[in-house]
């Protein structure tokens, strides 16, 4: 088990990411949920499914690996039957993950 473990460090770094996308009717009540529970932000596209052929949004969050299981606790709470993928994410460039560090005083 320790080797996976100091492998899963070298490759991931110390603060492994996860990319979550969500699949639901009610995306923006996921995502407002998500933004109100964890204070994270969150983006909503809106989508169409080609099996059952009908309009439905996807919310998209990054997360830390640390945050996973509140944040499928938040949707099970909006949307038991929600759709959830969870990714594996490398590296994250940008956005509120680059604002977090600047609003430390670091830079990133």
């Amino acid at each position: 088990m320790w080797p996976k473990k100091a492998t899963d460090l070298i490759i991931d770094g110390l603060n492994p990411r996860k990319a979550v996308s969500i699949i639901s009717h009610q995306a923006p009540h996921i995502a407002d949920a998500i933004i109100e529970k964890m204070n994270i932000s969150v983006t909503v596209f809106k989508g169409y499914g080609g099996y059952l052929k009908e309009d439905t949004d996807m919310t998209y969050v990054i997360i830390n690996q640390y945050q996973l299981m509140r944040l499928k606790n938040i949707i099970s709470s909006v949307d038991e039957h929600a759709f959830v993928v969870i990714h594996d994410v490398r590296d994250v460039l940008g956005g509120s993950f680059a604002w977090d560090e600047t609003k430390k005083g670091g830079i990133k």
